[in-house]
């Protein structure tokens, strides 16, 4: 049985291959065998094992589902990390990643393996065609979306404000001891006016690296009105929701987005982005059709611009601008056989 090759060998008083199905009979033994507190160097290599047999023993999935949802399930990140690059089926993962956040509220997935994570949901998937995008979207809400990662980028940008008032202060400080050492009497008007440009030369430069975090992708953009702070701590979250909807789009035949990628970025304040052609079309019907030429389906715009230029360039070799006698050329060729008329 699954469970007798997961846990046999860790167990001691009590032995795991007595275990009874149906599978909630077994339960109380996997929690029994977690509460125990006895060594689990070998639980990783268990949950791998039992990952590498998914696709072929869909059983392994409820097994690894159950476990995973074990309220004595006590996982750190260097466990969550090494099964995430075990490529497990994108609802263990899921499971698995929501289990540690739940156990360790202070830490959260790195940005590069949360990445290795969604990148695999996305092309390495063994989910149907139709639970790609959903599930890669659940992905990043456990990873860049949840409050662990968002708790850690106000923490990194509190770090960065500390540091520049950190160093702003002591950069008044070692002024204030460069005029004392001349023995010149401290002014406040001239710390006040350093401030004031330090403050200022900060601000636009908050301004300037702001723009990084505010610039467009080429199918999502956040709605107006969102602060560079919102922008800042939601950056990679947005990011990876481009590349997704990316994706979600070769997905359809680029024919639109789906509706769970249009909820999905709706509740966090991004909008898609008309695309060129549905502008285009839009343009089309608020003008009513001026300044546009219909050209039919099986015409090739290269071959029309080449018909022109060909007319044109024939007109101009027959009838020179600076050759007055054109007229004359063109009544003679045109002129029936019995017109009297003689040059």
């Amino acid at each position: 049985m699954l469970i007798r090759r997961l846990f046999l060998q860790k167990t001691r008083k009590r032995c795991i291959s007595s275990l009874r199905l149906p599978k909630e009979s077994y339960l109380d033994d996997i929690n029994m065998f977690l509460k125990s507190g006895e060594k689990r160097d070998g639980l990783l290599t268990s949950i791998q094992t039992l990952v590498k047999n998914e696709v072929q023993d869909k059983n392994n999935s409820d097994l690894l589902l159950e476990i995973s949802k074990s309220p004595y399930l006590k996982i750190d990140l260097p466990f969550t990390i090494d099964l995430i690059r075990s490529n497990p089926s994108n609802c263990v993962l899921i499971s698995f990643i929501n289990s540690f956040l739940h156990t360790n509220p202070s830490s959260h997935i790195p940005s590069d393996v949360a990445s290795i994570a969604i990148n695999n949901a996305l092309y390495h998937s063994n989910s149907s065609r139709e639970d790609i995008v959903p599930n890669a979207l659940k992905i990043v809400n456990s990873t860049f979306g949840s409050k662990n990662y968002h708790s850690f980028m106000v923490g990194k940008r509190n770090l960065g404000l500390l540091k520049f008032f950190g160093g702003t202060m002591s950069s008044l400080g070692l002024i204030d001891l460069g005029l004392r050492s001349f023995e010149l009497a401290p002014n406040v008007g001239v710390y006040a006016m350093i401030l004031t440009y330090l403050i200022n030369v900060s601000f636009f430069g908050f301004l300037s690296f702001g723009a990084n975090f505010a610039r467009t992708f080429p199918n999502i953009e956040w709605v107006k009105g969102i602060t560079q702070n919102y922008r800042y701590l939601h950056f990679d979250e947005i990011n990876m929701i481009s590349k997704i909807g990316e994706i979600d789009r070769l997905l359809s035949n680029n024919k639109d987005y789906s509706k769970e990628f249009k909820a999905f970025i709706k509740a966090r304040n991004i909008q898609t982005i008309e695309i060129g052609s549905d502008e285009l079309l839009q343009e089309y019907w608020l003008s009513g059709g001026d300044n546009f030429e219909w050209v039919e389906p099986d015409q090739d715009p290269a071959i029309i611009i080449w018909k022109k230029r060909v007319n044109n360039l024939s007109t101009e070799s027959k009838f020179p601008k600076n050759n007055i006698e054109w007229t004359s050329e063109l009544i003679r060729d045109n002129r029936p056989s019995s017109s009297p008329m003689t040059n």
